[in-house]
C-alpha cells in the first residue's frame, strides 16, 4: 500500500488529512511522524508538523490457525430447521441453498462458499476465504428480507474489497441517508474479520449501485464548486461527509489546477474546504 504524505499545523491536523485522503479511521492506518511543529519567535510557526501514513497492511494467518470447526447443538439445544438461517459465531449461515437468491456470473465462484459451509477450506487462500463468508452473511442478509439479488465483487484499490448485491426493490437495505447500508456494512466487516481470526482485509459494501452513483455524484459536484471558488476565488465549505466521501472529494480536487482541499471540524460534522491556491 502506497504512502501518503501530508502537512498540517499540528501532528493531529496532518494525521486527519491523511486519513481524508485515504478514506479511512484512525485505527484501520499505519501512521509514521516525520517532523514535528517548529516554533519561531513570539510563539510563530516555523515548519508545520509532516507526517506520513497508509491503510495498516493486513497479516496473513499461520496456516494451523486457518482452519475452523463448526460446533453442533449443545445437550438440550435445537437443531436449525434445515429450510432456514442460523447464526453462528456472529454469522449469518444458509443451511440450504435459498432458491430465492441468484450469483450474477461476475460475482465469486460458489465453491467457496460450499467449501466454508462443508468445513473444508482451500487452506492457502485467504481471499476465498473472506469471500466465502461475506457471500454467506449475504446470502443470509437478502433471505431473512425476502429480497432477490445477485453478488458481485470489485478489487477497488489494493487491500481494499467491495462487495455490490445487485437487483431491484433493495431500498430497505440502504435506508434514509444510507444509514441502513452503513449499518449493514459495519455488520459485514465485524463479521468477516471474526470469521477470519481478524486477518481480512478492507470491506465495503454496495447496494443496487448507491456507492457508485453517490461517487459519480460528489465527483462532478465537486468539480462545479471548484469552479465557482475559481471565479469567485473564495473558499467554499461543504456539507459534513463520511471518511470514504471525503476521499471523493480529495481525489477530484487533486486532479484540478488552482483549487486545493482541507478537512476541518470533528467527526461526525468534519467535513472538506474548497480554497483556491
Amino acid at each position: 500500500m502506497e504512502w501518503v504524505e501530508t502537512t498540517g499545523k499540528s501532528v493531529d491536523e496532518a494525521v486527519e488529512l491523511a486519513l481524508d485522503r485515504l478514506g479511512v479511521d484512525r485505527n484501520e492506518a499505519e501512521i509514521e511522524v516525520l517532523e514535528e511543529v517548529k516554533s519561531g519567535l513570539f510563539g510563530r510557526v516555523r515548519s508545520e508538523a509532516r507526517i506520513r501514513a497508509r491503510v495498516a497492511p493486513t497479516k496473513p494467518r499461520a496456516k494451523e490457525d486457518r482452519k475452523r470447526t463448526t460446533r453442533g447443538p449443545k445437550p438440550g439445544e435445537t437443531a436449525p430447521a434445515a429450510d432456514g438461517a442460523e447464526l453462528e459465531s456472529g454469522a449469518v449461515v444458509a443451511s440450504e441453498p435459498l432458491p430465492r437468491v441468484r450469483r450474477s456470473p461476475a460475482a465469486k465462484s460458489v465453491k467457496a462458499v460450499d467449501a466454508v459451509v462443508a468445513g473444508d477450506q482451500g487452506g492457502d487462500d485467504l481471499a476465498a476465504d473472506q469471500d466465502a463468508i461475506a457471500e454467506r452473511f449475504l446470502i443470509g442478509l437478502l433471505a431473512a428480507f425476502g429480497l432477490q439479488g445477485t453478488f458481485e465483487r470489485h478489487d477497488v484499490a489494493e487491500g481494499l474489497v467491495e462487495y455490490r448485491i445487485v437487483g431491484n426493490d433493495l431500498g430497505v437495505l440502504i435506508g434514509p441517508k444510507a444509514q441502513t447500508l452503513t449499518a449493514i456494512q459495519e455488520l459485514l466487516r465485524t463479521v468477516v474479520h471474526y470469521e477470519s481470526d481478524g486477518h481480512a482485509g478492507r470491506i465495503l459494501l454496495d447496494v443496487a449501485g448507491y456507492r457508485q452513483k453517490r461517487r459519480a455524484a460528489l465527483d462532478e459536484f465537486t468539480r462545479k464548486v471548484a469552479a465557482d471558488v475559481l471565479a469567485s476565488n473564495e473558499r467554499r465549505a461543504l456539507e459534513p461527509m463520511t471518511p470514504a466521501d471525503r476521499k471523493v472529494v480529495h481525489d477530484a480536487v487533486n486532479s484540478i489546477d488552482g483549487v486545493r482541499s482541507l478537512s476541518e471540524g470533528e467527526e461526525p460534522n468534519r467535513r472538506v474546504v474548497l480554497l483556491p491556491v
